[in-house]
């Protein structure tokens, strides 16, 4: 049996180890502890920057096929066109000299069927000229004939009376007169083969209005020597269309100076109010100009 001075020091040596174990146990257990947290800090950063780094590949990878593909795209396009152009090429060889023949059978074809109207004879209806306070106005009567195979229709006149002036064109007034005519498209009668009108039709005479305005005239006695007489002209076409071309206006053009058939008699002076219609003439103006028709 020891001492109880011994079993103190001994008690006191067993405290001791035994608080020091328990304080290993714990450090190791903290050590052990923080280690497993620095562990699980570890990996989730580097979970996070995994995260990071992937759409970043992924988008690489993704702009890689994009590129690629737009490339092969571009190489296909080319390609196909390529083939396409060579095979344009081969059809225009093939096709062109049918085109060309469709096309030359279609014009033959309406050359041969078509109606041809002719301007037979035009003169002054009506009274004649008259010249007032608003301008001056006259009837102009037509003679017509179709020569040709095909039936005139939609056929109408649009005659114009125009003052010679200052910046006046008179072929260039028929022109515009006549492309009015091809916008308006306006309905009109029928004229058939070798038929001529108005005397096929049992009229002894057809006359169409036109008319000049008052400042026309004073414009057309400004270019004038004597500042009392103008130069009066009589423009436009016979307009009509046929069953081969039903679509397209085809007409008949006509320039004529208005003037008095005895030139001795002088010009037209705005001081005679009305000119009587056996007193004037239309004459050719040129050689041929504005009778060609298409």
């Amino acid at each position: 049996m020891l001492p109880p001075s011994r079993e103190i020091e001994k008690s006191i040596q067993e405290t001791g180890r035994s608080s020091s174990e328990e304080r290993e146990t714990r450090e190791t257990e903290q050590s052990a502890a923080i280690t497993s947290a620095l562990a699980a800090l570890k990996n989730h950063f580097e979970g996070e920057a995994k995260k990071e780094q992937t759409p970043k590949k992924i988008k690489i990878w993704t702009d890689t096929i994009t590129l690629a593909l737009v490339a092969a795209t571009a190489l296909f396009t080319g390609l196909a066109w390529w083939v396409f152009k060579g095979q344009l090429r081969e059809m225009e060889k093939t096709y062109g000299p049918i085109k060309q023949s469709a096309d030359a059978t279609k014009a033959a074809l309406i050359a041969g069927q078509r109606a041809w109207v002719r301007i037979d004879e035009m003169g002054v209806g009506g009274g004649g000229l008259s010249i007032g306070n608003d301008g001056a106005g006259v009837s102009i009567s037509f003679v017509l004939t179709n020569i040709g195979n095909s039936p005139a229709i939609k056929l109408s006149y649009h005659p114009e009376l125009v003052v010679m002036a200052s910046g006046i064109s008179i072929p260039n007034e028929q022109e515009r007169v006549c492309e009015a005519a091809r916008r308006q498209w306006q309905g009109g009668f029928t004229l058939f083969p070798n038929e001529q009108f108005p005397r096929t039709m049992g009229f002894g005479q057809y006359s169409v209005g036109t008319s000049a305005l008052k400042d026309a005239l004073e414009r057309g006695l400004e270019v004038s020597a004597d500042k009392q007489h103008v130069v009066l002209f009589v423009v436009g076409c016979v307009d009509y269309t046929f069953t081969t071309d039903p679509d397209t206006h085809h007409q008949t053009p006509f320039i004529r100076e208005l003037t008095k058939r005895d030139l001795r008699a002088g010009g037209i002076s705005i001081d005679e109010k009305i000119i009587p219609a056996e007193q004037l003439i239309l004459r050719e103006f040129g050689m041929g100009i504005g009778r060609a028709a298409d």
